[in-house]
């Protein structure tokens, strides 16, 4: 996550990455969430209706982590926001977190277009 946010930062974009070792959610107990800016950092406290994110939530006791994220930009456009599925731990790689950050900032760009 960390190579994704130097690239958006080479191209203009921006954003962090907020990491929570104890969600508030009981179904997970570690969460991390990427939060991204088409255009510079963002500015005070994101929000899924205005930047794109990725957020996994894993379940070490199943070995799940669920998937949730947005792709709305400045509250246009955007096909998905909140849970989207579940990827088994093993399959948690960093080659299949940068295809899903990269179809959703693809699909934000689009609907700011």
């Amino acid at each position: 996550m960390e190579a994704i946010l130097e690239r958006l930062r080479e191209n203009g974009g921006g954003g962090f990455i907020d990491e929570r070792e104890e969600a508030r959610s009981r179904l997970c107990s570690h969460r991390l969430i990427l939060w991204m800016s088409l255009s510079g950092e963002i500015e005070g406290s994101p929000r899924p209706n205005r930047h794109p994110y990725l957020q996994l939530d894993a379940d070490p006791e199943s070995h799940m982590v669920m998937i949730s994220e947005g792709d709305m930009w400045h509250g246009r456009g955007g096909n998905r926001s909140g849970l989207t599925g579940q990827w088994a731990l093993p399959e948690v790689t960093g080659a299949r977190v940068t295809e899903t950050v990269v179809d959703i900032l693809r699909r934000s760009a689009q609907s700011a277009a």
